[in-house]
């Protein structure tokens, strides 16, 4: 589902948002206006019907005190925050709702559910001397008046449970951390946003100090440049003939890994060969799933089944025994990868019919 018309959504810098709903309503959530991105100061906000704070760390909470003290916002929030924003506020326990992972409340016309987030929440006490704990960090779910969601997931790495909130929630969109050292990295967040299956993402928490290194630019690449990048192992996986005279000259990897059938075509290995490339061809590169093929056979005759690790480890052993003998050949005789598989394989073969007869 697309962003409903009508509805906006303002990036304030950091993790700073404001969503201006197509029914009148403004939501603005971790409110840092003072952080070194933002265009405006928190006094120029002037409006704010739902507050949402993700966690007690300054870079969040920031500004959230005097905003609600001034705009008086529906707050639901930590328990735990509760309890101590009942003692800053005006209008003291009545000026928030304290609620805890997987509630949900009904405010501003909206519904905000809290769901869980892994990371910390202490941050510096000017009146003490341990840090001030506002309760444990968390994201929200909140659903707009024509049933849109949009997932804030606060402060975080990424974290399985990520696929309960698609699950439990179906998020329309998501605001995700990519800054890196404090949060997820883009890498992390590409991953969440699979997790959670939403089609639109705001990214946050980013660009804000040198160490928040993360950033969403990206560099579009067709997949003929992709086969060109300079880099140790290229794994052509998915399509046979892609690598071929018109482009084997300018493959800059060491090593190229056949994992699918035939991704290298036979003029183009000589190219490489010739270059010093090193191929790892697909009967050797790509065999695990045809021998795990023969494991199943075998259990089926047997009708006695193996454990997950006890395939794994049989699987590792006959790989690492055929590259192995196929590396010997390789050094011994310096042949190709390809023609020392082939050869070992033929030899087998001629042995076995050798023994055994054509018709057993």
């Amino acid at each position: 589902m697309a962003l409903p018309d009508g509805t906006t959504i303002t990036w304030f810098g950091h993790s700073c948002i404001r969503i201006d709903t197509a029914g009148g309503r403004t939501v603005i959530i971790d409110p840092w206006f003072a952080n070194p991105t933002s265009p405006i100061a928190v006094d120029a906000v002037e409006r704010c019907d739902l507050l949402l704070v993700t966690h007690g760390h300054f870079d969040h909470f920031g500004d959230a005190l005097a905003l609600a003290s001034r705009l008086r916002p529906v707050w639901p929030c930590m328990h735990e925050m509760s309890l101590w924003l009942a003692r800053q506020l005006p209008g003291g326990a009545d000026a928030v709702i304290g609620m805890n992972k997987g509630g949900t409340v009904e405010g501003a016309g909206l519904r905000v559910t809290m769901v869980g987030a892994d990371h910390s929440a202490g941050d510096w006490n000017p009146g003490g001397e341990t840090t001030l704990y506002l309760g444990d960090p968390a994201g929200f779910v909140i659903e707009l008046e024509d049933g849109y969601r949009i997932y804030h997931s606060g402060d975080t790495e990424l974290f399985s449970d990520m696929q309960l909130i698609r699950e439990l929630h179906r998020p329309d969109l998501a605001m995700l951390p990519i800054g890196g050292h404090f949060t997820m990295d883009p890498r992390a967040a590409a991953m969440a946003v699979e997790f959670l299956g939403v089609k639109e993402v705001v990214p946050l928490h980013y660009g804000t100090f040198p160490v928040l290194a993360g950033t969403p630019d990206t560099e579009e690449i067709t997949n003929d440049d992709l086969l060109l990048l300079d880099c140790d192992v290229l794994a052509p996986c998915a399509l046979e003939q892609v690598i071929t005279t018109d482009n084997a000259d300018k493959v800059k990897a060491g090593i190229v890994c056949e994992g699918a059938n035939g991704p290298v075509t036979p003029e183009a290995d000589l190219i490489l060969e010739d270059r010093g490339i090193l191929v790892l061809p697909d009967v050797l590169a790509n065999a695990g799933g045809v021998v795990v093929s023969y494991f199943e056979w075998v259990q089926g005759l047997q009708e006695y089944f193996w454990k997950e690790t006890e395939v794994n480890a049989k699987l590792n052993d006959i790989i690492t025994r055929a590259f192995a003998e196929t590396w010997r050949w390789h050094e011994e005789r310096s042949l190709p990868m390809r023609q020392a598989a082939y050869a070992i394989a033929v030899g087998r073969v001629a042995e076995a019919t050798t023994t055994r007869g054509l018709y057993p």
